[in-house]
Formats: structure tokens, sequence, C-alpha cells
């Protein structure tokens, strides 16, 4: 009998820190969407903790950025506002797509911008 197939869906995304000299920095890799929302905003509340006046979040190598990641943004955005860290975001070409098409581009703005 053959072996029947599994219906887990596996999320391929990972998180970790490579802080710069300026600022905290969160790198991450991969799919970001609702299976990894979690980690996701875990490993942001950890990096804007730590941050004194900014902090960075590279997702230059992220491949899907859904719904969870947007509004896990924003919630940092305002966690960033409260302690007074400028959030800074380098996007991969398809997070600033999405960004842009919700209008968040300049909210999350890269380094040499605002």
């Amino acid at each position: 009998m053959a072996e029947a197939e599994s219906n887990v869906v596996e999320h391929v995304v990972s998180f970790w820190r490579s802080d710069r000299p300026e600022a905290p920095c969160l790198m991450a890799k991969g799919e970001i969407d609702f299976g990894s929302e979690n980690d996701f905003r875990d490993a942001l509340a950890d990096v804007l903790l730590d941050a004194e006046q900014r902090a960075v979040i590279d997702l230059t190598c992220v491949t899907f950025f859904g719904s969870a990641g947007i509004e896990s943004l924003i919630d940092s955005g305002v966690l960033a506002e409260d302690r007074g860290v400028r959030l800074i975001v380098e996007p991969s070409e398809l997070v600033r797509r999405v960004l842009e098409m919700v209008a968040l581009a300049e909210e999350f703005a890269p380094h040499g911008n605002g």
C-alpha cells in the first residue's frame, strides 16, 4: 500500500540578528505569512527593544510577504514610535512592491530616504 501524502505545509523562513554598528538589524529569508507571523513578530520586538535610535529590518531575501507580514510591520512601527526608534525596512523587490501597493513604502523608507 502506498504511503499517503501529507497535507502538512512547511513554512520556509528564517530570522536572525546581524547587528550593524549604527543599529540592531533583523535579517529575514524566505516566506513571511500566517505560519511564520508569530516568529516574525517576536523577532521584530526583540530588535526594537534593543534599539536606541534606529532598528533595521533587512527583508532583501524575503520571497513572499503576505498580509501577516504587513500587519506585523505596522504593529512594529507603533512599538518603534512609542520607543522613539526609527524603524527602517530594507525590502526585496517583492516586499517593496507589496509595501507600495498598501501605501506603506514611505513609512518604512530605507536608509537614504526620509
